[in-house]
């Protein structure tokens, strides 16, 4: 009935079995009740032979009911292997190894730890690394029961409530009842859909503890309802020379389709493996696709300083000119380049974007009635700060600047305007099929626990042919009034 067990990443213990039964990377469930024949004999003081260790008795053994099985139970450590899955000898004690022996359990975990070697596979990423979440998915679509709140369904597989409003600030999930992981990101319309790429942000992990992932994307047809489309870019768990091998930086992806060599063409922030944050690199990625998957292509230099460039913004102007727009290392000017035809490296010089403040960050730039628009911010780091508004008639002309465009209050975080009510701008979608409408939108940081960044997204209303951004408890299309 029993041997040597694996001392794995979790331990399942009574515990676990009795009273913590819930666990978020949950792969399956057990319910057996908790029983192990004798383990020993021994000889008592009247010469009797008793038996030891024995959890059963007349009621058959302890009866736990039903409880979730985690992930972690099935892999060892990082540091001691990256590709074992282990569903039968897991890593449990003597007595919770009494409920878990069952061949039922065995089918369930041998289920999951065949998805979890495709994907890691599939990722080339140790098994320790998979993303849990997507494993929960596709184990869901298989009929897998993975969570006991429900008899028959998780959060991720309750049948999803179509949700009609925008709730700034408050936890958004997708349409797996998921909260939405694209941090930093970015909106491209293509051919009808909505896509948003945004930042993975690994689960129990800190900035300080390298967070990033890749590059998650989310579809969607009315930009409220969002179907999980997987990380399309994901770090490099295998080498180490990789521009992006684990423990990179990457930040703030915008995705671009170049209609010249129909390539969907992805950018983010890049700081190389060990380096830190003196210099950085546009990182580039491309595929065919919009839901990918991308394939990294190369890093450049922004801002035309071997130091590179910091935040920035990705513009297409009518004429299908792309430019960079971003802050440079290391003194912070905001300046601005023109992209080759590939969209690919910088074309000729960047030039200094005059009118701009020094370390103006988080830009946004669009284009309404011949006025470009910039919406950015302050530079305190991970904290929030105020929203800088400026406007040309030039692209690469002399820039006005009119202040905080925000007003209102967030009655969740109490923050004001003075925080962009806690967020910091990240881009600016066009709302196709309406007119003149537009969403601003900004992101919560938590880099104690990035995963668990919120989001804002508000409409853009306009004052005298200039942006008014106001707080909103909730809100749909049906603010723009058509």
């Amino acid at each position: 009935r029993e041997a040597r067990r694996m001392a794995g990443k979790y331990i399942i213990t009574e515990n676990d079995l009795l009273t913590n039964k819930s666990k978020k990377e949950s792969i399956g469930l057990g319910s057996f009740l908790i029983d192990s024949h004798h383990v020993q004999y021994l000889k008592n003081e009247a010469g009797w032979i008793e038996t030891e260790g024995t959890i059963a008795g007349n009621n058959g053994g302890v009866r736990p009911g039903t409880y979730e099985i985690p992930y972690s139970a099935l892999v060892p450590t990082e540091e001691q292997c990256e590709n074992l899955l282990v569903p039968v000898c897991l890593s449990a004690s003597h007595v919770a190894y009494g409920s878990l022996r069952m061949e039922p359990v065995y089918m369930i975990l041998g289920h999951a730890a065949g998805l979890a070697a495709v994907m890691a596979k599939n990722s080339a990423c140790p098994v320790q690394r998979i993303n849990i979440q997507d494993l929960q998915r596709r184990l869901v679509e298989q009929k897998q029961v993975v969570k006991i709140q429900d008899p028959t369904l998780n959060q991720a597989q309750k049948s999803f409530k179509k949700q009609s409003d925008f709730h700034p600030a408050q936890i958004w999930s997708d349409t797996n009842g998921k909260p939405i992981n694209a941090h930093g990101g970015g909106v491209l319309f293509y051919k009808g859909v909505y896509y948003w790429y945004g930042e993975h942000k690994l689960e129990g992990k800190s900035e300080a503890q390298f967070a990033d992932g890749g590059i998650h994307c989310y579809s969607s047809i009315d930009l409220i309802n969002w179907k999980d489309e997987g990380v399309v870019l994901s770090v490099d768990y295998k080498d180490d020379k990789s521009d992006i091998a684990y423990g990179c930086i990457l930040e703030r992806p915008k995705v671009v389709y170049n209609e010249n060599n129909k390539q969907f063409v992805a950018y983010f922030k890049l700081y190389l493996k060990g380096i830190g944050y003196e210099t950085s690199n546009v990182g580039v990625a491309v595929a065919e696709k919009p839901n990918g998957p991308f394939t990294y292509h190369h890093k450049f230099h922004g801002g035309g300083s071997p130091n590179g460039s910091g935040d920035f913004s990705m513009f297409r102007d009518g004429d299908g000119s792309l430019y960079h727009l971003t802050v440079r290392k290391p003194d912070k000017a905001f300046v601005i380049g023109k992209l080759d035809r590939d969209y690919y490296y910088p074309e000729g010089d960047y030039q200094i974007c005059k009118g701009i403040e020094l370390h103006t960050e988080a830009p946004v730039v669009i284009k309404r009635n011949g006025l470009y628009h910039l919406l950015g911010s302050g530079s305190s780091g991970w904290k929030p700060n105020a929203a800088r508004y400026y406007t040309s008639e030039n692209i690469q002309g002399i820039w006005t600047y009119h202040g905080n465009p925000c007003h209102g209050y967030n009655p969740i975080d109490s923050l004001g305007i003075e925080k962009t009510y806690g967020g910091q701008s990240s881009y600016i979608i066009q709302v196709q099929g309406l007119n003149d409408a537009y969403i601003a939108m900004f992101d919560i940081w938590k880099p104690e626990n990035p995963i668990t960044g919120r989001y804002i997204w508000f409409p853009i209303d306009w004052k005298d042919g200039k942006m008014s951004v106001s707080w909103r408890d909730n809100w749909n299309l049906d603010a723009f009034g058509q």
